[in-house]
């Protein structure tokens, strides 16, 4: 299975969608793409014994010390790692720090279906592969784009369906594992957006409408290469008088 999930731009509302205000995003062209299956040889190995299970958010649940192994295109930058699938066991100390968006998606697809009642198949170890073309730290939304495009794939592959709605709500929530928490704006357009126009989300519930630019309008986004690593410089540099 392939998943996408666009970064964006924000055209009015800066930061007021935490306070639960309506925001007028827009989606961009650059992404970030997952490629993820059950691991080949694991899957072979269980073709007589494709049992499932319902995940126990209090720790008591493993799934056989199935992993998830995840690697990116851009493997100097991203070095790959992998974790436990259990949504109970902490993140290894020893993982580079970008898979910490991954695990967080993998948490919120697990609360997802355990709120639910969806089960969740444990046929054997993942994989998944990441590209995004969303430069890092520019505004942009990569962090967040690499969430919802990893819980989707996740869903995908665990054979459970979302709404809209429900997708860009468990991904902003679980962004919190990752020691953030936005107001919905990111996940709601990366989910929501539709080809050529802004979209005004609105939030408690979330829901969005299309708005259509003025003809012959014309966006420039421009990066000043400086990046701004909101998850890594926080608590130093940002809401502080």
């Amino acid at each position: 299975a392939v998943a996408r999930a666009p970064g964006r731009v924000n055209l009015v509302g800066e930061h007021i969608d935490y306070e639960g205000f309506g925001v007028l995003p827009m989606a961009i062209n650059q992404a970030c793409y997952i490629a993820i299956g059950w691991r080949t040889q694991q899957q072979q190995s269980n073709t007589t014994s494709n049992t499932s299970l319902t995940p126990s958010l209090g720790g008591s649940h493993t799934q056989e010390s199935h992993r998830m192994m995840i690697s990116n295109m851009q493997q100097t930058a991203y070095p790959p790692g992998e974790f436990v699938l259990d949504p109970a066991a902490a993140l290894p100390a020893s993982c580079p720090r970008w898979i910490k968006y991954v695990h967080a998606a993998y948490k919120g697809a697990t609360e997802f279906c355990v709120a639910e009642g969806h089960r969740i198949p444990n046929d054997s170890d993942i994989q998944m592969m990441v590209h995004s073309d969303i430069p890092p730290g520019a505004g942009l939304s990569s962090s967040s784009a690499l969430v919802v495009s990893s819980a989707l794939a996740l869903l995908t592959l665990w054979g459970v369906s979302a709404s809209q709605q429900q997708l860009a709500d468990f991904t902003c929530r679980c962004e919190r594992y990752v020691g953030t928490q936005g107001g919905g704006m990111d996940q709601a357009v990366s989910v929501m957006a539709q080809p050529g126009l802004a979209l005004h989300v609105e939030f408690n519930p979330v829901r969005s409408s299309p708005v259509r630019l003025p003809p012959g309008g014309v966006l420039v986004v421009a990066n000043s290469l400086t990046p701004s690593l909101k998850a890594e410089t926080a608590a130093n540099r940002w809401f502080q008088l």
